[in-house]
């Protein structure tokens, strides 16, 4: 069974109230899925100490809250600064470096039609093209035609008439 039967590929073609009510059904269903884990997410947490953790910054004593709060928010400042001298040394050490120079290795033509079992001719238009688009008949090999149209082309307009001015 082919997967364009199982699967909706332009949900632009549905109107937008089946669009909203799928997507409504969609929320609805992650929301009880996440609800069936949630008492394993707490015993979890719990175990690991957060509850502790939460009672004694928040629910505890707040005498010393600011200080807690100083803390944290030091403590944030020091990550921010570690990630940030760490991803400003990396981009002075690699400025000037072709990462993906071993990248550009081509496939020969000839090679390329045989694994894609296309023509030749099929296999330069794909190399040269910018965009492609692959198309795959029901035996998984690649259909090209270089006169098909990659991507949907609007509708022209019908031009006004005296009757709609």
């Amino acid at each position: 069974m082919k997967a364009d039967v199982l699967l909706i590929n332009k949900p632009k073609l549905q109107r937008p109230v089946q669009r909203t009510l799928f997507g409504l059904i969609t929320l609805l269903a992650w929301m009880a899925w996440v609800s069936l884990w949630l008492p394993l997410i707490t015993l979890v947490v719990w175990l690991l100490g957060f509850h502790t953790g939460y009672i004694e910054v928040f629910t505890g004593s707040h005498e010393r809250a600011w200080h807690a709060l100083l803390q944290i928010a030091a403590l944030i400042s020091l990550c921010s600064l570690v990630t940030a001298s760490w991803a400003i040394y990396n981009w002075w050490r690699f400025r000037r470096t072709t990462r993906r120079s071993n990248s550009r290795r081509v496939v020969p033509l000839p090679a390329m039609a045989k694994a894609l079992k296309i023509s030749q001719n099929s296999a330069i238009h794909l190399r040269e093209s910018t965009r492609i688009t692959l198309i795959f008949n029901a035996d998984g090999y690649v259909v090209h035609d270089k006169n098909a149209i990659p991507f949907p082309q609007p509708e022209p307009t019908a031009p006004a008439t005296g009757a709609d001015a």
